[in-house]
């Protein structure tokens, strides 16, 4: 699992197991929760790049800090691959937290 932290705020996951029901299922899910973000027409080229490569862009916000962090344990155990953007360090040390002490 890989965890990154960037100043803008969006989710990027990729799905690197072998059986994509649960990328799916994931996907669906995260859609519920967070909409899929719309880039811009000079983004469209970037936007075909995660497509192409099975990811996806979710954008969060402080509401959403709580469904990422319960949701954090199920998409590690399915080797989803996860970089989390624009989190604040308060979030990110909320984050390395519950990871070491639920995940590892």
């Amino acid at each position: 699992m890989c965890v990154k932290y960037h100043r803008n705020r969006y989710v990027f996951i990729k799905y690197i197991g072998e059986d994509d029901r649960v990328f799916k299922l994931i996907k669906q899910k995260y859609i519920e929760l967070y909409g899929i973000i719309k880039f811009s027409h000079s983004r469209m080229k970037l936007m075909r790049v995660f497509k192409e490569n099975n990811i996806m862009v979710i954008r969060i916000d402080h509401k959403s800090t709580s469904n990422l962090l319960t949701t954090l344990k199920a998409l590690v155990l399915n080797n989803i691959d996860i970089s989390i953007l624009g989190v604040s360090s308060t979030l990110k040390k909320g984050i390395d937290k519950y990871i070491k002490t639920n995940l590892l």
